[in-house]
C-alpha cells in the first residue's frame, strides 16, 4: 500500500522490508521463507561466544518483530501508511480488537497539527458495534379469503401493517476485560384494521467484566418505556468449571412486584457437536428447563481430522456390491446415515407453574458442500440449509418449515419459512446483512390451521427453498467461486511459477537420493518375497478439495499443476523414507524440500497431502492435513483398493 503524501515513509533504520531482505510487494510465502533463513542465521543458540550471542539475540529480536508485523495484514497496512510506531502501538495486547479503519483514523489525527500525542489513547481505541433489527408484520388474511372465494378484491381485503417491531443493540469493548452494552426494543400496533392501538418498549443497559480467565459477571438495568412501570435489575455470573463444563447464576428483581427470581444453569459438552444444559429457577417464577443440542455440520469445525485415507473407514469404502438382501439393506442404511449425520438437533423442555412445553429444531445443511446422499465433511459456518422448528405446549402448537442461504455474499444471508399452528399461517422473509436483520412476517390465515393447509404450506415452502437454491444460488456461487479462483491465480502467478521452478531444481538435486531410497525399499524381503519395503506410488499436495477429488488412476499432472492446484510430490515423499518408515513432525509441508504450494489462495489451512503407497506388498492410502505430522506406515491406512 503506497504511503500518502502527508505521511512520510518509515526511516531507513526502521525499514522492515530491508530487515527481511524482501521487496515491499513481497507475498506472505516470501516473508515466511526469508524469516526462516534469517532466524536460523541469527538464532542465539548457534553462537557460543558471549559477544556474538548477544549481537545475534538483538538481531533475532529485530527480525522476529519485522516478520510479526509484515505477516499480519492489518499491521502491515498501518506500517506502510504510518510507520513503525503505528504498527507497534496497534500490536499491543489491548489494541488487538480494534478494526483497521479506526486505527488508521487515529493515526491520521495523530499526524495532524494539534492532534493527540503519539501513543495516547483516544476514544477511537474502543471497538464499537451496532446491530439493528426491523420486523413489520403484514396482515394479508383479507387477500387470502378473497382469492379463495373468487370474489372481487375490496379495500378491506388489502394487506396492511398490523404491527411493527424494532430493536437496536450497541456494544462497546472498552478494554480487554470490560464491555458496555445498550439495547433498545419496541413494538407498536398502530396500523391495525380498526383494532386497539398500542405499543411497548424497553431500554436495557449492561456492564460486563471478565474477572479472570474462567469467570465473568454482568449487571443489567431494564428501563421500561411505558408510564407507571419501574426499573428492573438483573445480575449474571458465568464460570468455566472444566474444559467441558460451565455453570452460571442469574438473579432478577422487579421492584413493582417485589419479586426476586434466581436461576442456576449447568452446561456440559459431551463431544465437539453435543451439548446439554439444565436450568433451575426458583423464587417469584420457579421452573425447570432442559436443553440438548447437537450442532449441524456447518455449525462447527472439528478440532482434528483423523490421519487416514478419505473413505477408508467410510460406509461403502469397498465399491464391490454385496450380494443379496443384506447388501441392499446395508446400502439403504449407508444413505440414511449420509442424510442424517450432518443434521443439527435441538430439544428443549420447559416445566413451570404457568407453562409445560416441548420444542425442537432440526437443521440440515444442503448445497454443493453438503450432498444429501453422499458423505460430506464439516465445513464450518456458511452455506445453505433447511430447517424445521416445532413447539407444543399448554398454550398451543406451531410448526415452522423453511430454509435459506447463511452467507449469500460475504456478509449477507437470506431465509424464508412458513409457520402454521393453532394461531394460523404466517409466511416470513428474513434478510441479514453485517449484523442488521430485516424480518417480514405476513399473516396468511389467522384462524386455526387445518391439516390440509399445514401440509400444503410445508410442501410449497420446501419446494420453493429448494428451487431457489438449486436453480439460482448454487450456479451463481459456482460461477463466482470459479471467477475468484482465476483472479487469485493471476495475482499469485509469479509466486506460483517461482515455487514450481524451485521445486523442480530441488528434485534435480535429490535425484540420486530418491533413486537410492526406492532401490533400497525394493530390495526389502519378507518370507523370500522382495519389494516389501515402503514404496510411494503416488503423492499429491495442494488444495484440499482438488486433492480429495483426485484418484490414483487420474492423468499425469505434468503441465497442469497450477491449473489443477495440485503438485506431484511422489519423489519428494519417497526421499523421506528411511528404514521403511516416514516420520515428519507437524508443520506446513510447503517447507519440505521439493514441495511447493500450488493453491490459488495460498492459505495453509486449505492444503492437504494425499499419499498412495505399498508396504509389505499391501495397498495403503492416507490424507494428511498441512499442519499434521506424517507417519507411515500405519495399519489404519490399509485399503482393499486405491481410490
Amino acid at each position: 500500500m503506497a504511503s500518502p503524501p502527508s505521511s512520510p515513509p518509515p526511516p531507513q533504520d526502521d525499514d522492515l522490508y530491508r530487515t527481511l531482505n524482501v521487496s515491499r510487494d513481497a507475498a506472505a510465502s516470501d516473508l515466511k521463507r526469508s524469516f526462516r533463513k534469517l532466524s536460523q542465521l541469527h538464532h542465539p543458540d548457534k553462537h557460543q561466544e558471549e559477544t556474538a550471542k548477544s549481537a545475534a539475540t538483538d538481531r533475532f529480536t529485530i527480525v522476529k518483530e519485522a516478520y510479526e508485523i509484515l505477516s499480519d495484514d492489518k499491521l502491515r497496512k498501518l506500517y506502510d501508511e504510518f510507520g513503525l510506531h503505528a504498527a507497534r502501538v496497534a500490536a499491543s495486547h489491548e489494541m488487538e480488537l480494534v478494526p483497521y479503519s479506526d486505527l488508521a483514523e487515529r493515526f491520521r489525527n495523530d499526524s495532524a497539527p494539534g492532534g493527540p500525542s503519539p501513543g495516547s489513547n483516544s476514544p477511537r481505541d474502543a471497538y464499537f458495534t451496532v446491530t439493528n433489527s426491523f420486523e413489520p408484520t403484514i396482515d394479508a388474511t383479507g387477500l387470502i379469503v378473497a382469492l379463495e372465494d373468487a370474489e372481487p378484491l375490496t379495500a378491506s381485503g388489502l394487506p396492511v401493517f398490523s404491527q411493527v417491531g424494532v430493536s437496536t443493540v450497541a456494544t462497546a469493548y472498552v478494554s480487554q476485560k470490560n464491555t458496555v452494552q445498550a439495547s433498545y426494543s419496541a413494538q407498536s400496533s398502530t396500523f391495525g384494521k380498526g383494532g386497539r392501538r398500542g405499543g411497548a418498549g424497553e431500554l436495557a443497559l449492561s456492564f460486563r467484566r471478565q474477572l479472570d480467565a474462567y469467570m465473568n459477571a454482568e449487571a443489567t438495568a431494564y428501563v421500561p418505556l411505558e408510564r407507571g412501570r419501574t426499573v428492573n435489575f438483573g445480575f449474571k455470573a458465568f464460570r468455566a468449571l472444566s474444559q467441558h463444563m460451565t455453570a452460571s447464576f442469574e438473579a432478577s428483581y422487579d421492584p413493582e412486584r417485589r419479586g426476586l427470581t434466581t436461576a442456576l444453569t449447568s452446561a456440559r459438552s459431551f463431544d465437539e457437536r453435543c451439548t446439554a444444559s439444565t436450568s433451575w429457577a426458583f423464587g417469584a417464577a420457579p421452573g425447570y428447563v432442559f436443553t440438548w443440542k447437537r450442532d449441524a455440520y456447518d455449525e462447527y469445525m472439528p478440532e482434528s481430522k483423523p490421519n487416514a485415507a478419505k473413505g477408508a473407514d467410510d460406509f461403502g469404502a469397498n465399491d464391490d456390491e454385496e450380494a443379496g438382501a443384506a447388501g441392499r439393506i446395508a446400502w439403504v442404511f449407508e444413505k440414511l446415515t449420509y442424510l442424517i449425520d450432518p443434521m443439527g438437533w435441538r430439544w428443549t423442555g420447559r416445566l413451570s407453574a404457568l407453562e409445560a412445553s416441548l420444542g425442537f429444531v432440526i437443521r440440515r445443511p444442503i448445497g454443493q458442500n453438503a450432498p444429501l446422499w453422499d458423505k460430506c465433511e464439516p465445513t464450518g459456518p456458511g452455506g445453505a440449509s433447511v430447517k424445521v422448528r416445532g413447539h407444543v405446549g399448554a398454550m398451543g402448537w406451531e410448526v415452522e418449515v423453511g430454509g435459506g442461504e447463511k452467507y449469500l455474499l460475504s456478509d449477507t444471508a437470506w431465509g424464508t419459512s412458513v409457520a402454521f399452528g393453532n394461531m394460523g399461517v404466517v409466511w416470513r422473509l428474513k434478510i441479514t446483512r453485517s449484523g442488521h436483520r430485516f424480518t417480514l412476517p405476513i399473516v396468511l390465515v389467522s384462524s386455526v390451521c387445518d391439516a390440509r393447509t399445514a401440509t400444503a404450506a410445508a410442501i410449497v415452502t420446501s419446494l420453493g427453498v429448494s428451487a431457489v437454491q438449486i436453480l439460482i444460488i448454487d450456479p451463481w456461487h459456482k460461477k463466482r467461486e470459479s471467477e475468484e479462483r482465476e483472479d487469485a491465480k493471476m495475482r499469485r502467478a509469479d509466486t506460483l511459477k517461482h515455487g514450481k521452478s524451485e521445486a523442480a531444481a530441488a528434485l534435480i538435486l535429490m535425484k540420486e537420493g530418491i533413486e537410492r531410497s526406492r532401490k533400497r525399499e525394493e530390495e526389502v524381503e519378507i518370507d523370500g518375497i522382495s519389494g516389501c519395503g515402503l514404496l510411494i506410488e503416488r503423492a499429491a499436495y495442494g488444495d484440499a478439495k482438488a486433492v480429495q477429488e483426485m484418484r490414483f488412476s487420474s492423468d499425469s499432472l505434468d503441465g497442469r499443476e497450477i491449473e489443477m492446484e495440485i503438485a506431484d510430490v511422489t519423489d519428494c515423499v519417497q526421499m523421506l523414507v528411511e528404514d521403511s518408515a516416514v516420520q515428519v513432525v507437524s508443520g506446513t509441508k510447503s517447507t519440505l524440500m521439493g514441495f511447493w504450494d500450488p493453491s490459488a489462495y495460498g492459505e495453509k489451512e486449505d492444503l492437504v497431502l494425499r499419499i498412495w503407497y505399498r508396504f509389505r506388498g499391501e495397498l495403503h492410502e492416507c490424507v494428511v492435513r498441512d499442519d499434521e505430522a506424517i507417519e507411515l506406515p500405519l495399519s489404519s491406512h490399509r485399503v482393499d483398493r486405491w481410490r
